[in-house]
């Protein structure tokens, strides 16, 4: 690290002396190895300023940008990089794997990672994680027959990524195919069973991704992929050790994502709450089924048997609320007895930043805040309890055990579930 402030200082004068497109990019590399994306950010932007059709800085502004959460400004990024040079493999990955882990429920997203990553290996038949990308996109709209094939195909160009396999194993499951899912078990169990496996422990890998033309690859920083997520981890025979350390791993993976997008002094800033003057508990609930879902309607019930003499009640949902003429009258009606159940106090926090959600369920003063979904598709939700928007956090209903993170203090569960 000594070395890179030596050399972060050293390209600072040269851009002084030197305002030129590459050596704003050589410093905003410098400065993305630190960790300071939003400086790195304003370097890059100052690179495609000196030049409008330098295509890695735009590419390195969105790998910047995802790393502090600004996932559609990333997009955009990708996007001229793609513009600038549609024929460079890399380029045309970068935007489909954000399609891929960022936009997974969308169909319509899910159908241009297909287009994107189809064309990125037809010009790099030896793009692995191309292949591996396009497999994940085809998962999202439920080809997993053709999921499994281009799965397969970057597994035999890139044998030592072990993540290959694990998603590989989720769509032979849904494919009903169990010929491997014993063995796997077994692997998985013996990988975990110590902590984070040294493969997926890494934080970079040499990855070629070259320009068509090129005689020599370029290579990239891959970051480790965790595979299981804490969600799926439950669906194998796991041992105990397993499954906890696949949940902590993740969850170590969002502690560091809060530290780079705002910040170490972050954790914990928002503060805690006193009772009000009513003397009532204030206890908010956090999920994305808050509506006609599962824990939805389960929850409408439980929330009728609080007593208000002694608890308030806020509920903040990580969902967008139906709209009429929009969704079904089914789920308007749901929606209306979610609000209900809540007394009127439910917020929809789903259209903003983690951070932002996190200070808004903040300013209601929540003496204990839940988390009703564990680790599941809910956006960023260990994110936002990182935070801590409420002095006791604790975790209810939604897969217990999955979230990996200290700020979570207990469990809200029975001698049968525990």
């Amino acid at each position: 690290l000594g070395d890179l402030h030596e050399a972060t200082a050293m390209m600072e004068g040269i851009v002084r002396d030197v305002p030129e497109a590459d050596n704003f990019k050589t410093l905003a590399i410098l400065l993305f190895k630190q960790d300071l994306h939003e400086a790195s950010i304003r370097n890059f932007e100052r690179c495609v300023q000196a030049r409008p059709d330098h295509a890695d800085c735009y590419c390195g502004m969105g790998n910047s940008l995802i790393k502090i959460g600004r996932d559609s400004e990333a997009l955009a990024a990708y996007d001229e990089a793609v513009k600038v040079n549609p024929n460079e493999p890399g380029y045309l990955n970068n935007v489909g794997n954000l399609l891929v882990r960022h936009h997974r429920f969308n169909t319509t997203a899910q159908k241009y990672a297909i287009e994107v990553l189809s064309r990125a290996i037809a010009l790099d038949g030896t793009y692995a994680d191309g292949y591996f990308n396009l497999g994940e996109a085809l998962s999202a709209v439920s080809l997993h027959s053709d999921a499994v094939d281009k799965i397969r195909a970057a597994m035999a160009l890139d044998p030592s990524r072990i993540d290959y396999r694990c998603t590989l194993n989720l769509d032979l499951r849904k494919l009903c195919d169990w010929a491997e899912f014993d063995q796997y078990s077994r692997d998985l169990d013996a990988m975990w069973r110590n902590g984070v496996p040294p493969e997926m422990a890494r934080t970079s890998k040499a990855v070629s991704t070259r320009k068509p033309g090129e005689a020599k690859s370029r290579v990239r920083d891959k970051e480790p992929s965790l595979c299981p997520n804490p969600l799926d981890a439950l669906s194998y025979p796991l041992s105990l050790p397993s499954i906890l350390n696949i949940a902590s791993a993740h969850g170590e993976v969002s502690r560091r994502f809060v530290a780079q997008s705002a910040g170490a002094g972050a954790l914990g800033a928002l503060g805690g709450a006193q009772l009000g003057p009513t003397g009532r508990i204030r206890v908010g609930y956090v999920s994305i089924e808050l509506r006609d879902r599962p824990v939805g309607k389960d929850m409408v019930h439980a929330l009728s048997t609080l007593p208000r003499e002694r608890v308030e009640i806020k509920c903040f949902s990580l969902n967008p609320s139906p709209r009429e003429g929009v969704q079904g009258g089914d789920t308007l009606m749901w929606h209306r007895k979610m609000v209900d159940a809540c007394d009127g106090n439910f917020f929809d926090v789903s259209g903003v930043s983690y951070s932002a959600a996190a200070a808004r369920i903040n300013e209601e003063r929540p003496n204990i805040l839940i988390n009703l979904d564990g680790w599941t598709s809910a956006p960023l939700i260990n994110e936002i309890f990182i935070l801590q928007a409420s002095p006791i956090q604790l975790n209810f209903k939604g897969f217990a055990g999955t979230l990996g993170i200290p700020e979570v203090h207990g469990l809200v569960s029975d001698r049968v579930v525990t």
